[in-house]
């Protein structure tokens, strides 16, 4: 593994803000993949782009990316990083979630989502027994826990989050998917540049 300057804590980049499963993901991996002792910080960032431009320019030592990510190939194929481990990660449970005292329309409504899950809107629209939307819109976000955020200040009427989020902006729940299954890249600098 490559470390870029001294220090006294290993710096791992991954996606934010606080609460993604980015984040729950790199805790996890610190606790339990690292043979070590040395003192961790995870540092959350609004893109995947930017967790990028922190490893190339040695901001963190480490960058934990989940295979879900439409873009891994931009960790993948560069020269200058190589992959040091993959490992399973269940994220949290993921789910549709509204405002508790918001009356949801059957049309012209609105859902945001990161990219990655959000073909499990037509899934979990078809098997909720409380409503029945046939007319809507999904907004693309940076992550779940800003779909959350923007459903809780009123911006959006329904987001696709894991319940840590949803729990963190007082949501309720709509329709349930459950825990997704899957797989992480850790990437470093590569030594030999």
């Amino acid at each position: 593994m490559y470390f870029s300057r001294s220090q006294h804590k290993l710096l791992i980049g991954t996606l934010g803000p606080n609460g993604t499963s980015s984040e729950n993901s790199a805790n996890y991996y610190a606790k339990n993949f690292l043979p070590y002792r040395l003192g961790t910080e995870v540092k959350v960032y609004d893109n995947f782009n930017n967790v990028l431009d922190c490893l190339l320019n040695n901001k963190v030592d480490l960058a934990i990316v989940p295979h879900a990510y439409s873009q891994i190939n931009e960790f993948y194929i560069n020269p200058e990083l190589s992959l040091i481990q993959n490992y399973e990660y269940d994220t949290p449970e993921y789910g549709l979630y509204k405002l508790p005292q918001n009356l949801i329309k059957n049309s012209q409504c609105t859902i945001v989502s990161h990219p990655a899950p959000v073909k499990l809107i037509k899934y979990l629209l078809k098997h909720s027994k409380l409503f029945d939307i046939q007319d809507y819109v999904v907004n693309y976000v940076d992550s779940t826990v800003v779909a959350a955020n923007l459903v809780k200040y009123g911006h959006a009427d329904i987001a696709l989050t894991n319940k840590k989020a949803a729990e963190e902006y007082s949501l309720e729940l709509i329709a349930m998917y459950g825990v997704i299954h899957m797989g992480w890249s850790v990437f470093s600098k590569r030594k030999d540049l």
